[in-house]
Order: C-alpha cells, then sequence, then structure tokens
C-alpha cells in the first residue's frame, strides 16, 4: 500500500497506483478490473504511459480552467478517467450498461473516499445513453473506446448534440480505421460483420456496434452534420503494448504529420455553437 497521502499529477500516474494496489479491491471486483486492464498489468511501458496522460490531457486541461465544470462520461469502463476528472474537480456523471465494471468504479469511488479522504462528485448511471435525460445539460463530454460500440450511429450524434450546452466541447477517443495492421487484426478476430445483437438484462435485443472503427475524418464529418460548430482531430501512438526507446516519440509524431494512417488512435474535439 502506499502512503495515504497519495497524490498524482497525471492520470498514468492514477492507474500506476491502481494497477499497483488492485488488491484492495474485493475478489470478484479485482477479477473484473485485472480482466479490463490486463495488457497494462502485463506491462504499462513508458511509451504508453505518455501516450495513455497524453490522450486526455487536453480535456484535463479544460478542467483545471474551469474549475468545477459539469462533465459527462459515455461509457464508464472501470472508472479510471471518471475518477480522475472528478479528482481534478469536476462534478461528473458517468453513463454506462455494463454493470460489473460500474460496480468496479464505484468500489474505487468508495476507497478513495474512505482512504484517502477524497470528495469525488461522482454519479453513475446504469442505461443506455439514448435513455439518458438530463435535468440540466453538460459542459464537458467525454468518450474512450466507446463510439465504435454504441448503435444505432445515426441517432448517436444528434444525442451527443442535445446532452451539451451552448459553447460545450465533446471530446472522442477512438481506434484508427485508416491504420491497415488494424484493421487486419479485427477482421480475423470478427470479420467483416461490424453490427450484431445482444439481449439486455429485460430480454431486448439490443445493437451493437463490433468493433466498428471509424476514420477521424468520417467522424469529424459526422459530428458536423449532426450541428456540431467545428470539429478537429489529433492523431496520435503507432505502437500500442510496446515500450521503444524515448527518442522515438519526437520520430512518431514527425512521422505521423506525414502519414497520419498510420496512427493508431486518435481524437476529435468537436464544439457546439
Amino acid at each position: 500500500m502506499q502512503n495515504p497521502s497519495q497524490s498524482w499529477d497525471s492520470i498514468d500516474e492514477f492507474l500506476v497506483f491502481w494497477l499497483n494496489n488492485k488488491d484492495v479491491l474485493e475478489k470478484s471486483e479485482r477479477e473484473v478490473f485485472c480482466a479490463y486492464y490486463v495488457n497494462y498489468l502485463k506491462s504499462f511501458s513508458a511509451y504508453n504511459r505518455h501516450h495513455f496522460a497524453e490522450q486526455t490531457r487536453q480535456i484535463s486541461d479544460q478542467i483545471r480552467a474551469a474549475g468545477s465544470p459539469r462533465l459527462l462520461e459515455v461509457g464508464t469502463g472501470c472508472g479510471t478517467e471518471a475518477l480522475w476528472f472528478a479528482y481534478l474537480g469536476a462534478r461528473v456523471v458517468t453513463v454506462d450498461l455494463n454493470k460489473e465494471r460500474v460496480r468496479v468504479a464505484r468500489a474505487r469511488k468508495q476507497w478513495l473516499e474512505e482512504n484517502l479522504g477524497l470528495k469525488l462528485d461522482i454519479e453513475f448511471v446504469e442505461m443506455s445513453i439514448f435513455d439518458y435525460d438530463p435535468a440540466e445539460q453538460f459542459d464537458l463530454l467525454w468518450m474512450e473506446q466507446t463510439y465504435h460500440h454504441v448503435e444505432p450511429r445515426a441517432r448517436f450524434a444528434p444525442k451527443l448534440l442535445s446532452l451539451l450546452r451552448s459553447g460545450g466541447r465533446c471530446h472522442i477517443s477512438e481506434v484508427n480505421a485508416w491504420n491497415p495492421l488494424l484493421q487486419l487484426q479485427l477482421i480475423r478476430r470478427r470479420g467483416f460483420k461490424t453490427l450484431t445483437h445482444y439481449i439486455d438484462e429485460n430480454g431486448n435485443k439490443v445493437l451493437y456496434g463490433n468493433e466498428r472503427i471509424t476514420t477521424p475524418v468520417a467522424l469529424r464529418r459526422t459530428l458536423r452534420n449532426a450541428g456540431f460548430q467545428s470539429a478537429s482531430s489529433h492523431n496520435f501512438r503507432m505502437l500500442p503494448n510496446s515500450n521503444p526507446p524515448r527518442a522515438w516519440l519526437k520520430m512518431e509524431q514527425a512521422l505521423l504529420k506525414v502519414l497520419p494512417v498510420l496512427s493508431s488512435h486518435y481524437n476529435v474535439e468537436a464544439i457546439k455553437g
């Protein structure tokens, strides 16, 4: 166990803390957490730590600048980003259908509050984002590796727009469909079937994106067509789950400016007019 006065300067430091202290979770919650972060538990390399922090740097800076913005996360996962954003001072609502992962996120929040004395303003909502109808709109919206799962896609971007106030910013972090190696890996794993269904706990048949990844150009176009005023993107990372030398980062940045198709990930920021 690390010192109870533990504090973190970046989200990668925060995740390292949890990777090292996962045993504070109950067995069933720890199993879900370990399955979710299986690759990082094997090796959370300096390269991956850099990109993990870089992925949320823009929205983290916006939270710090705003003080206590109202922030919506679509796709809770095991709660790392929601907890980090609340740690920075955001008032967070996070929406997800996966009850097991949300249970882990709640347990982590409880542990931080009880053992480190933190006060984290987070509301966990277990429902489809299409059914979520808040009384108040949000200043910021965050999604990581969620867009390629949510369907029907034609309804999704307008729904995101409706959840933000005027001037609100939507941040989407995704896998790059331009990358040929990633596409080959996905084709081997799931074939060409990018849409599927599952049965929810109420017996309803739900449409689901089967790793239906898209390009930054297509995502920006979709957001603008839905009514977002502007949309910009940033490509990053070429070597997921690798540990190249530190000097590689500058070379990687230069390569991606010329050949963005080589990036494995990208972020899109869109603003509601």
